[in-house]
């Protein structure tokens, strides 16, 4: 299915870290595990998922990680991971006014994956599990709001405004400054 769906020059463009002959490897070991977990959530029944199908995302996820440690240096998987996992992608939308530097991505990204690790197959239509999740991101935006300076740590909290966020978008989409929004 993601033959149809992937913009192969968005691909080329988040992927250019690497040399092309990886490249074309690297996407097509990405549209393999897809694949897989697609037919694993085609397969299921409605409702949350069974423990079977949780084993089977755990494997394709250890077999991911593996085929991705054998084709790419630890520093190339880091940034395949920040440039193309699910939690990078997130980080990105929830963080559209903020524009955080390298460093501080990199250390929400690694924040945040270890909390979307924790949760990974956990039944988040469970409203228990869905507070503790939602206590352990507050706990970290704390945590990274306290090593940030206060005009970091307000542009941060507004960044969470979705009306902010829309203003940013607006504004850069017209080219007006940042502070506009």
């Amino acid at each position: 299915m993601n033959k149809y769906f992937v913009d192969a020059d968005e691909d080329n463009r988040r992927l250019a870290f690497v040399p092309d002959d990886k490249r074309s490897r690297l996407v097509a070991l990405r549209d393999q595990f897809e694949g897989r977990r697609e037919r694993v959530t085609y397969d299921r029944k409605d409702g949350p998922l069974s423990p079977g199908n949780i084993e089977q995302f755990r494997k394709i996820d250890e077999e991911q990680d593996a085929a991705l440690a054998a084709l790419l240096s630890p520093q190339e998987k880091e940034e395949y991971q920040l440039s193309m996992s699910p939690t990078a992608d997130h980080l990105r939308k929830e963080l559209i006014g903020f524009n955080p530097t390298e460093d501080e991505f990199r250390d929400l990204f690694r924040r945040q994956q270890a909390i979307d690790s924790a949760y990974a197959y956990e039944d988040m239509s469970d409203p228990t599990v869905r507070a503790a999740k939602a206590s352990d991101e507050q706990s970290m935006m704390s945590d990274v709001k306290a090593q940030l300076s206060p005009d970091r740590a307000a542009a941060l909290d507004r960044a969470k405004d979705t009306d902010y966020q829309n203003l940013s978008i607006l504004a850069e989409r017209f080219d007006l400054p940042a502070e506009t929004s």
